[in-house]
C-alpha cells in the first residue's frame, strides 16, 4: 500500500522542503538514495573531472546580449546589408 505524500516548504535551517504524510501528518525523511546519480553515491564524494567539466567561471560569464531584433535582422546587421523595402503590417488574430 502506498502512502499519500504532500510536499510542504518550510523556512528552517536544516531542510528547505520536507515530505509530510497526508494521512498521519508526520514528517517523512527523504531517502538518501534520492541524492545518488550515475556519477557519485553522495554529493560530497563527487570530484570534478578537469577534462570534461565546465569551469564555474565559464558558466557564470554572461555572453548573451538581448536586443529587439529578428534572426534575419541580426544577420543583415552582421553582413552590412541595408534593407530599403518596408514591410507591410501583419495582423494576428
Amino acid at each position: 500500500m502506498h502512502t499519500r505524500v504532500s510536499h510542504i516548504s518550510l523556512v528552517c535551517s536544516w531542510s528547505p522542503q520536507v515530505r509530510v504524510s497526508a494521512r498521519t501528518g508526520r514528517i517523512l525523511p527523504i531517502p538518501s538514495e534520492s541524492a545518488e546519480t550515475m556519477d557519485y553515491k553522495t554529493p560530497q564524494g563527487y570530484s570534478d573531472n578537469k577534462e570534461k567539466d565546465t569551469k564555474a567561471s565559464d558558466v557564470e560569464e554572461i555572453t548573451f546580449e538581448p536586443k529587439l531584433a529578428t534572426f534575419e535582422m541580426d544577420i543583415m546587421e552582421q553582413m552590412d546589408i541595408q534593407e530599403e523595402r518596408t514591410a507591410k503590417p501583419t495582423f494576428f488574430y
